[in-house]
C-alpha cells in the first residue's frame, strides 16, 4: 500500500486510489483519507459470488460469512457506491466518485508534490483530522477483531 502511494506521489497524480481487500477487516482504513464501499444487497452479492467463482451457495456464504458484512462496511464509508443496478449505473457512479475525489484533492496536491515536506504534514494533518472526526462520528465501532 505504501509502495503503491509512493509510486503515485512520484507521478504526480492528483488522487491515489487503492483497491485494498480487507481494508477494513485489517484496520487499514484508519490510513487513508476516503473509504469508498461499493455496496449491493447480501443476496445480489452471494448470485454474483456463485456465478464468478461458479460455486454452490453453502461455499459463497460460507466465504461472504467470513468477511465483515457488506452493512457493516458501510458505516466505515465516507462514499458510498450502489452497486445493485446495471453495469451503466456503476460506470456512472464511479465517474462521480472520480470526479468528486479530484474536486476535493483541489490545488494543494501540486504542493505536497512539489515540496514533499508540505505533502507529509499535509498527509498526517489528513490523517489525523479524519480520525478525530470518525472517532466522534461512529463512537460504536468495533476493532477488527471484535465480531
Amino acid at each position: 500500500m505504501f509502495w503503491c502511494v509512493l509510486r503515485c506521489w512520484w507521478k504526480g497524480e492528483r488522487v491515489c486510489v487503492l483497491d485494498v481487500p480487507l481494508l477494513i477487516e485489517g484496520g487499514l482504513w484508519k490510513w487513508v483519507a476516503k473509504v469508498v464501499v461499493v455496496y449491493c444487497s447480501a443476496e445480489i452479492q452471494l448470485q454474483r459470488l456463485m456465478k464468478r467463482d461458479n460455486s454452490t451457495r453453502e461455499d459463497a456464504s460460507a466465504r461472504l460469512n467470513a468477511q465483515l458484512p457488506i452493512t457493516e462496511k458501510v458505516q466505515y464509508a465516507d462514499i458510498v457506491v450502489d452497486n445493485s443496478g446495471s453495469l451503466q449505473d456503476l460506470e456512472r457512479q464511479v465517474d462521480q466518485v472520480v470526479q468528486r475525489l479530484l474536486d476535493d484533492a483541489g490545488w494543494t496536491w501540486r504542493l505536497s508534490w512539489l515540496f514533499p515536506p508540505w505533502g507529509v504534514a499535509s498527509a498526517l494533518w489528513t490523517l489525523g483530522w479524519r480520525a478525530l472526526r470518525r472517532s466522534q462520528k461512529k463512537p460504536s465501532r468495533k476493532k477488527s477483531g471484535d465480531r
